[in-house]
Formats: structure tokens, sequence, C-alpha cells
């Protein structure tokens, strides 16, 4: 089945400010914007989603008056590492992974980068209900973005003077986000995925969200509802597939999972598990109880310390 794309370079990109720092107790925070690198010429896309939008969190620097003329490497000592957040299913705007993700971070000497991707928050079509996307290939042109824009994210920190490794991380839809981009960069990583899934045609096909999927409208003259199933699983395969598995870059896989998840099935968590032992040594993976929504709510503290083994991990495996 041949699927028709967006182009998705992975090309500098040029960030511009959207207002001052803000400084809240220990910590600050700034908001920063670019043009996506994603070509989309002769795709039929809306609007909004061609500016990304970003949020940056870090220690107050309270030595420090006027933070908004200093470059990043003045305000963010060197020790500090970055991971850059991507988005849960449903996770729009910035506030919840900054209070519950990116200030405990900072106890562990990593600052944050935190996404807004297409189809969310800002970058939501005006004809869109909240994070519902309305059509199939929204799914292909989201993931297409992110891929371009958190491997545009981790050269343009690179050429802020920071150096690798760099973190990428994600929930649930931000796991498997975090995966495709770790594995499209060419800088060093230390990925973490939790509750992902090894391709979102297992998703929305076999789990729970296959349920909200509207298989009637997708059906095509003569065609049954599950015709339309297969179709679309066809469709997620090879808009899922992976990069060739020969990379030049090291990167370290910590991988959570949850063992009653309704969502994502417990072979989809093994095979991405496979998938990664095949490309790199630096691999964990571990099984949490209870189900997707209650891990996302009750495992906050479990993501968090993912985070910081996926870095023990890497610095482990390849500094030893």
């Amino acid at each position: 089945m041949t699927v028709r794309r967006p182009v998705a370079h992975i090309a500098p990109i040029e960030v511009g400010w959207q207002g001052s720092w803000q400084r809240k107790g220990t910590y600050a925070y700034r908001t920063g914007f670019f043009e996506t690198p994603v070509d989309f010429e002769g795709i039929e896309h809306p609007p909004e989603i061609v500016t990304a939008y970003f949020q940056i969190v870090c220690r107050d620097r309270s030595d420090l008056m006027d933070l908004d003329h200093l470059p990043l490497h003045k305000i963010i000592p060197e020790e500090f590492r970055f991971n850059i957040q991507m988005a849960a299913t449903g996770d729009q705007g910035f506030e919840w992974r900054r209070e519950n993700i990116s200030v405990p971070l900072l106890d562990h000497k990593i600052a944050s980068i935190i996404f807004e991707i297409p189809y969310y928050g800002i970058r939501r079509p005006r004809n869109q209900v909240q994070s519902a996307l309305r059509e199939v290939s929204d799914l292909g042109i989201m993931f297409l973005c992110i891929v371009a824009e958190g491997c545009g994210m981790v050269h343009w920190l690179k050429s802020q003077g920071f150096q690798a490794p760099f973190g990428i991380s994600g929930l649930s839809m931000g796991g498997s986000a975090a995966v495709y981009t770790g594995l499209m960069c060419d800088q060093d990583l230390a990925i973490t995925a939790m509750l992902a899934s090894h391709s979102p045609e297992a998703v929305y096909t076999e789990g729970v969200m296959s349920r909200n999927i509207a298989f009637d409208a997708l059906t095509t003259h003569g065609e049954t509802e599950e015709d339309a199933r297969k179709r679309l699983e066809l469709y997620l395969i090879e808009y899922g597939k992976y990069p060739p598995t020969s990379i030049r870059h090291r990167i370290s896989f910590n991988q959570v999972n949850a063992l009653h998840d309704g969502y994502i099935p417990k072979h989809s968590a093994l095979k991405l598990a496979s998938q990664m032992s095949s490309i790199t040594p630096a691999v964990k993976m571990r099984w949490i109880t209870g189900g997707h929504v209650w891990a996302f709510v009750y495992h906050k503290h479990t993501y968090l310390n993912a985070i910081i083994e996926s870095f023990g991990l890497f610095y482990k495996t390849f500094h030893n």
C-alpha cells in the first residue's frame, strides 16, 4: 500500500520567543516558537499546525536580573542535561507537564523542553473538537511534524552549547513519538517511553481507542466495516514503519508498560522492546500493575524515575 506523505526535513530551526521569561518560585520558563521543518507542498493541512510552540523550563537564577537578553548557556549550568517531553493523547498545553514532570526533574539536574504537538492546544485547528483528530491522515501528519520538530530541537540545543546525550520522553502516544523521534535523530539520546506501543495500528484497530474510530465512514463502495478496519490497519502499519535499524548515534531506551492496559496490547509492548533491543544494547523494560489510565494517574513517579534512569542507562552502557 502506497502512502503519500509530506516531506519531513531534519533541518535547522530558527527559534523566536513569545514574551519574557516567567519566574515562579525556584524555576523559570519561557515560551518559544519556530516554523515546522515539514514541507506540505501539495498536501492539504490546517494552517494552525505550521508554527511549532514549546516551553523551556529551568532553575531560576536569582543572581541574574535580566534573563531575556542572555544566551541559554549563561542561564542553565553546563552540568544540566535536557529532556524533551512529548505530549500524551489529549495532553494539551504546557502546565501539566511543567508542574508535574519538568519541575521535579530540576532536582536531578535535568532541564526540560515541553512540546505543543500539532493538532493540540495552540496548534489545534478551528474545526477540531478538543484533541479528537478528524481524519486518519491527520495522525500521519502529526507524527511527521513531531519527528522533524523534535530532531530540529535537539540540533538547536546543541547549537546553543549544550551537550549530548539529550533526553526524549513521553507517556502513551508521547512515548511512541519519543521512540520515532529518537531513532530519526543523529545525536546521542536517552529515550523514555511509558505506556507506548510498537505501532499505531495496534492502538487504533485492537485497543480501546478502536471504539472511537468511525469505521462506517471509512468504508468505500461495497466494503464492510471489517474491510475498512483492515485497510486502516495496513495504512497505519505503513505510516508506522520505523527507520532502518542501522543507526550511527548511541541511544538508551527505558520502557515502562502496564500489565492490564486496555489501550496498548501486551504483544505490542513486547514487540517494541524486541525492536529496540535489535537497535541498541542499552534497553530496559519493566511492567507495572494496573491499566493505562491508572498508570497515567498514579505512576507519575515511575515516569519521572524512568527518565532519570534512562540517562543513567546511557552512561552505564556507553561511558564505562
